[in-house]
């Protein structure tokens, strides 16, 4: 770890278990409360005695979580100021498990301008440098065709080697054929998928508008290719460039949506709406608001991308959403939304795919369309991967082969 970072991680895990001590204290007062209600005035004083002493012992253990977290801090800036480690995010297991903790947090990190909070940045591979943090490329590594790809909601770049198939040569990911079928040069984003969708998105548009600016050769063709929420930063992204008339937007040929949920995820939505039933619990409260209240990226996936929300948390009508409207698509780009279905061909498989998806986003909401929404995507341009589940277009070989089909397509006249 670089200094900055031991100390961020240790105060966090430490705000962490003190959080936890205190949301227990508050269920076991709850309980307590409910408990002394019936007994009446003759109860008091044992209540008085049971607070007081139950009160020193949660104080004792979050004195000592406190304690706990300045000696973890120190010795933990001790050891990256010495070299012992490196820097978290540059191994493979830290980026995946600053992912994960950003995913929950990360608009809380990234407001305390916390090292943990991971920035946003362009790569050529897994685990490599940040475009800007190496040396530029010389022209014959740079192609005039680029694709980015775009992970999901606790994600980071490597995901896209994935269980990917190897050869000779090693892992290969969507963008290792494109680049050896194609000639054209695939980049990888990294990103905090805890900040909202629309900061995302818009600090996206400024980095490829600063890519077309530095690229070795002339950007002739981008693509833009993005994994669950990946495919939201990148619709947004596309509003906010066009928007503001960025140069990068006029270069924008295919957008690839794999398992995006443009009209929202079920699980967020239930989610959010069980943590406002169980807040009206006491006995639940403490824990219900993990749920009424997540990260502001998890709370994007509720609904997709509609221009303008007006929905209330507090108001079960509101809990699956009003009539929106949608982020209107960038037209023009071609736009491919690519869902993944469980079940089979035929009748049976068609009712998997509408109950269940890929498991995580609903088949409807992955095209963009249903019986209240309709993002606008052209169904002909669209594709279905089955059997597969969520996590599977990331490697699956179809979803591979159908990328090199559609990028292969000539520029409309």
């Amino acid at each position: 770890m670089v200094a900055g970072e031991g100390p961020a991680l240790a105060a966090v895990v430490a705000g962490a278990v003190g959080d936890g001590v205190r949301r227990v204290e508050a269920v076991h007062e709850a309980i307590a409360t409910r408990s002394w209600r019936g007994v009446g005035p003759l109860g008091r004083p044992s209540k008085v005695a049971h607070d007081l002493v139950a009160g020193v012992a949660y104080a004792s253990v979050r004195g000592g979580v406190v304690a706990a977290g300045a000696v973890a801090e120190e010795v933990l800036d001790r050891l990256a100021r010495g070299n012992r480690w490196g820097e978290l995010s540059g191994s493979p297991a830290g980026a995946a498990a600053l992912a994960v903790l950003d995913a929950f947090a990360g608009d809380h990190l990234a407001r305390e301008g916390s090292p943990l909070a991971v920035p946003m940045t362009i790569r050529r591979r897994a685990g490599g440098p940040a475009l800007g943090d190496e040396p530029p490329a010389g022209e014959d590594d740079a192609s005039d065709e680029v694709v980015l790809f775009v992970h999901g909601l606790a994600g980071w770049e490597g995901g896209w080697w994935r269980g990917a198939g190897t050869d000779e040569a090693g892992p290969r990911s969507h963008g290792d054929r494109l680049r050896e079928e194609r000639g054209l040069t695939p980049l990888y984003l990294r990103y905090n998928t805890g900040r909202p969708v629309a900061e995302n998105g818009a600090q996206l548009a400024d980095l490829l508008e600063r890519l077309v600016a530095t690229w070795p050769v002339p950007v002739r063709r981008l693509h833009l290719v993005g994994h669950s929420m990946g495919g939201l930063v990148v619709r947004s992204a596309c509003h906010a460039g066009a928007e503001r008339g960025d140069r990068w937007v006029g270069a924008v040929r295919h957008c690839v949506y794999l398992g995006t949920p443009h009209l929202g995820a079920p699980l967020a939505r239930v989610a959010v709406a069980l943590g406002s039933l169980l807040v009206r619990v006491p006995e639940l409260r403490p824990f219900a608001g993990l749920l009424e209240r997540p990260s502001g990226g998890t709370r994007d996936l509720r609904f997709g991308l509609p221009l303008a929300a007006g929905v209330d948390e507090a108001e079960p009508a509101d809990w699956f959403g009003r009539d929106l409207i949608d982020l209107p698509v960038l037209p023009s780009a071609r736009h491919h939304a690519v869902s993944a279905a469980l079940g089979g061909t035929g009748p049976a498989g068609s009712l998997v795919d509408r109950v269940l998806g890929d498991l995580l986003v609903l088949s409807a909401s992955a095209a963009g369309e249903d019986g209240r929404r309709r993002v606008g995507f052209d169904p002909v341009d669209g594709a279905v991967v089955r059997p597969a589940n969520h996590l599977g277009l990331l490697d699956n070989p179809a979803v591979a082969t159908q990328l090199a089909a559609w990028l292969d397509e000539p520029d409309a006249p």
